[in-house]
């Protein structure tokens, strides 16, 4: 039976139609999920708050009571008990030998490479024995006396060697009406009976959340099983905590296996790095806090003292009116302070997975359509194939096959946001409303673009992914391919000289005529610039460094974080929506060549679009919010940039008719 295009492209359009269906209902499973998620941690770090405390000559807990009624804080995170504290608390000496005879009031030879720990009373010095006993192994621990322990250690690593936690220690802080987020480090010597009397010394105490200190988590290797039971057991979260880049999370030694045990009790914390307090503003530590918050869902706060702009002697005041003012942001935007929660189980279902996958594999082939104008029976049959694909991959690797078609939409959906506007182009009546155009260009092209990135929030969209322990491959390629495919659906489409029909020939001979084609000085000024820009976008795609970032963008960011909440992006609003608007424009007025450069220079304002979608841990809500933003202020932004190039073009066609 014959296959005619205009019946083939019904079916693509009505997978795609089903594919988006099934996006938009699990985009909106995903939003309640991250919707109930609205309780953020403010944790304030107890070392580095008492080193100001004691700065400003004030108890520790006084200062963290000043800032728990203050509501700038909700919890304290507490490293464990090291010998080194109970020595600054007048509560361990390290004795030497002479003081050691004297101590024990009998002569004793010290023996070679053993630390000699004296303890203020027995109580204690049965508990620091208990935790080197679990921690050191056996062998390497003797009691002298009842106060004194021999330990076969060195004596910095001993020193700084985490114990555990005692009651007396939390005690007050709990009854300052704080929640405690302990800080656990791992010994590879800890026994399943060791990890569960770590969590039985927290036992009547508010504990919230964990968080792991060093290389390795807590019951690594072996006892992983017993920490996430005890996590389950006593509704305790953990928290992961995001790298400095912003890229993942840290994953200390077991974290990954620790993930498939106890992702249901995971968190996402945002940890105030030291470079931002030094370098930074307190307003701006303020703001990066707060879009840890909004838009990579982190749900604890871990923080430490400000420094820059800080004056002395007035740390702990000024420290707490900006952690208030972060409080009063959170709740101003919607959120509430209190214990981090888990995200609800999310997964996606094979239904949508398979009506995602084959609205991609729709989307791809209506892009070779539109551009190539192969048979239609050829059309049809890489249809049938990529399903078959799709299904067969889908059944044996789901994960790999929703990570290509994601970066299968990510490439696919710019370009054929392009392909249906030149289309459209192709269809209209020479001359008449090059405004009017400009417009539409940008609103069908972003519309595409925008079922691209639902496409990838439903596909990505497992908890996996918001907790970003998994996360979208293929940035550089998802932003390098859709110009030169937009460039090819151009050159398939119109031409640079309309020549032949529509399609694969047209495109060749384009193609041949392009590469003879003397550009003239505007077209090369033009090219260069757009090849700059690209440059500039692939420096600053992901996570660029604000060094990057010239200070008036950043003053602009800012007071667009302000107004829209979702701030869109520089290089969609700016850049690439004006460029394809300026595109219907110059093409309406028969230039081809310069609409082809700003047709593809546009496509980035669409990639841009897209790419907000691939940053899984942002709530899909919000992504959407920006790039509706982008799309409203790149209409603004094009109009006056069309209003502007119109202006001229007729001031300079009354030039040559005068």
């Amino acid at each position: 039976m014959k296959v005619r295009a205009t019946g083939l492209r019904r079916w693509l359009w009505a997978l795609l139609a089903a594919g988006v269906a099934a996006a938009v209902v699990q985009a909106a499973q995903r939003a309640a999920v991250e919707g109930a998620s609205r309780q953020v941690e403010l944790v304030a770090d107890y070392e580095k708050f008492a080193e100001l405390a004691r700065r400003e000559g004030i108890r520790p807990l006084d200062l963290l009571i000043m800032l728990r009624n203050r509501g700038a804080i909700t919890s304290v995170g507490v490293p464990e008990l090291t010998l080194q504290e109970l020595r600054a608390q007048g509560r361990a000496s390290l004795p030497d030998g002479w003081q050691l005879s004297s101590l024990l009031r009998k002569p004793y030879h010290p023996r070679p490479g053993a630390v000699y720990v004296a303890l203020s009373d027995a109580d204690l010095a049965d508990w620091v024995e208990r935790s080197l006993r679990a921690r050191l192994g056996p062998g390497r621990v003797a009691r002298l006396s009842p106060h004194i322990l021999e330990v076969m250690a060195v004596e910095k690593d001993l020193s700084e060697l985490g114990l555990g936690f005692r009651a007396e220690d939390l005690t007050p802080l709990a009854q300052a009406g704080l929640l405690l987020v302990p800080r656990l480090s791992n010994s590879p010597h800890l026994t399943e009976t060791d990890i569960r009397q770590v969590f039985a010394d927290l036992e009547g105490q508010p504990v919230s959340t964990v968080i792991f200190a060093g290389r390795q988590v807590l019951g690594f290797p072996d006892h992983l099983e017993t920490t996430a039971r005890e996590l389950e057991r006593r509704g305790i979260s953990l928290g992961v905590v995001e790298t400095d880049t912003q890229l993942g999370n840290l994953s200390p030694s077991g974290m990954e296996e620790l993930r498939a045990l106890a992702e249901g009790r995971m968190v996402r914390v945002f940890s105030v790095p030291e470079w931002l307090l030094t370098r930074r503003t307190p307003d701006e530590v303020v703001d990066a806090a707060l879009r840890a918050v909004e838009e990579r869902n982190a749900r604890l706060v871990y923080l430490r003292p400000m420094v820059k702009g800080i004056e002395p002697f007035m740390e702990a005041e000024q420290n707490g009116e900006h952690l208030e003012a972060l409080a009063a942001r959170l709740r101003a935007r919607g959120f509430a302070l209190g214990p981090a929660q888990p995200f609800a189980p999310l997964t996606v279902p094979l239904t949508v997975r398979l009506l995602g996958g084959l609205a991609v594999l729709a989307g791809g082939v209506l892009l070779v359509e539109l551009a190539l104008r192969p048979p239609a029976a050829a059309a049809a049959a890489l249809l049938g194939a990529g399903g078959v694909a799709l299904a067969g991959l889908t059944a044996v690797a789901p994960g790999t096959s929703a990570l290509l078609l994601a970066l299968g939409a990510a490439v696919i959906f710019p370009a054929l946001g392009l392909a249906v506007v030149f289309e459209r182009w192709r269809r209209l009546p020479a001359g008449g409303g090059a405004g009017r155009e400009a417009v539409l260009a940008l609103l069908l092209a972003g519309g595409v673009a925008l079922v691209g990135g639902l496409l990838i929030a439903a596909l990505l969209g497992e908890r996996s992914y918001l907790l970003e322990w998994t996360y979208f491959h293929g940035v550089k390629a998802a932003l390098l391919l859709p110009p030169l495919l937009g460039a090819a659906a151009f050159l398939g489409i119109l031409g640079l000289e309309g020549r032949d029909e529509p399609g694969w020939r047209r495109l060749l001979a384009e193609g041949r005529c392009l590469a003879e084609l003397g550009l003239r000085f505007k077209h090369a000024v033009a090219l260069g610039a757009f090849l700059g820009v690209v440059a500039l976008l692939l420096i600053r795609s992901g996570n660029a460094p604000t060094a990057f970032i010239p200070a008036l963008e950043l003053k602009m960011r800012a007071l667009l974080e302000e107004v829209l909440v979702a701030r869109p992006r520089t290089k969609e609003f700016l850049f690439g929506h004006p460029a394809l608007m300026l595109a219907a424009f110059f093409y309406r007025r028969g230039e081809r060549l310069t609409a082809l450069l700003l047709a593809v220079a546009g496509s980035l304002g669409l990639v841009s679009l897209v790419n907000s979608f691939e940053h899984l841990r942002t709530p899909v809500l919000f992504s959407l919010l920006r790039s509706l933003n982008g799309l409203a202020l790149g209409l603004l932004a094009g109009a006056a940039a069309t209003g502007l190039v119109q202006a001229l073009w007729r001031g300079r066609a009354a030039q040559g008719g005068g």
